[in-house]
C-alpha cells in the first residue's frame, strides 16, 4: 500500500492491506541484505501510509496511518507502538507526511488535511495534538 526509504538509504518501510485485525502490518527491510528485519502489528484495517519520522534525538520512530482512522507511532527497534491516536469523524486516513521535526500531516477521507504535533512526555511517553486542519 505504501513504501518509504530511510534518510540514510539503508532501510525500506512497506505497509500492507488487511481487515478485522488480520494482515495490516508494516514491514522494515534492510536494503543492503534484502532481509526483513521487523514487522509492526496493531492496526485493525489496511495501513495506507508508513514513514520514517525525522527526529532530533537518537530514538528512531516510524509512523503509520490506516483505514481504521488511527495514527500510530512505533519505536523502530523495539517494535513497540508508543502512541495510537484515533481521529474522530475523519474516516479512513489516506496518506502521511512528516514535513518537519515532530510534525505529522495526513489526509483524511472526510475532514481534509490535518497537521498534528508530536510531544515527548517525561513519564507518559508521547502524545499528538492537532495544530491545524485544512
Amino acid at each position: 500500500m505504501s513504501c518509504d526509504v530511510s534518510e540514510d538509504g539503508k532501510y525500506f518501510l512497506s505497509s500492507s492491506s488487511g481487515s478485522a485485525g488480520i494482515g495490516a502490518e508494516m514491514s522494515l527491510w534492510d536494503r543492503r541484505q534484502t532481509k526483513l528485519l521487523n514487522e509492526y502489528r496493531g492496526h485493525k484495517e489496511s495501513i495506507t501510509s508508513a514513514i520514517f519520522m525525522p527526529m532530533k534525538d537518537d530514538l528512531e520512530l516510524l509512523a503509520s496511518t490506516s483505514n481504521d482512522s488511527t495514527v500510530r507511532l512505533w519505536n523502530r527497534d523495539t517494535k513497540e507502538c508508543i502512541h495510537s491516536q484515533h481521529i474522530p469523524d475523519a474516516g479512513p486516513l489516506l496518506s502521511l507526511a512528516a514535513p518537519f521535526y515532530s510534525v505529522l500531516a495526513f489526509s483524511t477521507f472526510r475532514s481534509g488535511i490535518q497537521v498534528w504535533s508530536l510531544q515527548a512526555r517525561s513519564h507518559a511517553g508521547y502524545s499528538l495534538s492537532q495544530l491545524r486542519r485544512y
